[in-house]
């Protein structure tokens, strides 16, 4: 059986070299492609962002949930696309922390 190119991985995955079910994509979107996410996601994000719409985030969300995946969204607070706070990296950080403690039980 044959798995679908990605669109950001190329043909690695028919290569063998990744695997769709566990690939880690940061920064990047899928937009259409969501049904190709299989392993669980988690989407951080910012009400203030201006690089990305945050009712980007909201659309991916729903869109992964409607193609039968598992999302964790967590939004930052007073926050814009890079980060720039030390409190909210560490934020950031512990929200990262938790969904790998969730996952990786």
């Amino acid at each position: 059986m044959s798995r679908p190119e990605s669109p950001r991985l190329g043909p690695r995955p028919l290569q063998g070299v990744a695997d769709l079910h566990r690939v880690c994509i940061v920064g990047a979107s899928y937009g259409g492609h969501v049904a190709l996410i299989k392993a669980p996601v988690l989407i951080v994000r910012s009400r203030q962002g201006t690089v990305v719409a945050p009712s980007q985030s909201v659309l991916m969300a729903a869109a992964i949930r409607s193609s039968g995946g598992s999302v964790t969204v967590v939004t930052l607070q007073g926050e814009e696309h890079w980060l720039s706070r030390s409190a909210t990296r560490i934020a950031m950080l512990k929200a990262l922390d938790s969904f790998f403690a969730d996952q990786l039980h």
